[in-house]
């Protein structure tokens, strides 16, 4: 039996089936800024430094709005000026 078809956990690599299922889930859950703004270029067909500057864009939003003590997910009421 070669290498390759050992199992990660047997081959001694994790050191139990749990050890290699969380590293899995890590790099599954895992998405980067530039995977993403690869993603949405694909999808949409806008350049990639369109989408980058819309993506940063709305990061520096919510980490303004982190940095104030707002949560960016809930909508305030906005007043009729």
């Amino acid at each position: 039996m070669t290498m390759e078809k050992v199992s990660p956990v047997i081959s001694g690599q994790f050191a139990s089936l749990r050890d290699y299922i969380e590293s899995t889930q890590r790099k599954i859950m895992t998405l980067t800024k530039r995977d993403l703004i690869i993603r949405i270029s694909d999808e949409t067909g806008l350049g990639q430094q369109q989408v980058f500057d819309v993506v940063q864009k709305t990061l520096d939003y919510i980490t303004e709005s982190l940095a104030k003590g707002r949560d960016p997910g809930r909508r305030e009421a906005h007043r009729a000026a």
